[in-house]
């Protein structure tokens, strides 16, 4: 798991959402996916976690965010 990370994950209601990653108070990672705008998708930056998963779209984000919040 990564960690002193802070997530900030937005939606709206037309389905379009972002998650900004930062860590120690600088943002590492931003990747957003707009249904109805393709062109302001956004896909920068990359952290510890995509040396072996990727994210590349909204499964990848929530497949992340389980792994970072399930408790063993």
């Amino acid at each position: 798991m990564c960690t002193r990370l802070s997530y900030f994950l937005l939606s709206s209601v037309r389905l379009n959402m972002i998650i900004y990653i930062i860590k120690n108070g600088t943002l590492i990672r931003e990747f957003s996916l707009y249904e109805d705008e393709p062109d302001a998708n956004v896909n920068l930056g990359a952290f510890e976690y995509e040396e072996h998963s990727p994210i590349v779209d909204w499964k990848d984000v929530v497949t992340f965010l389980e792994k970072e919040f399930t408790l063993n």
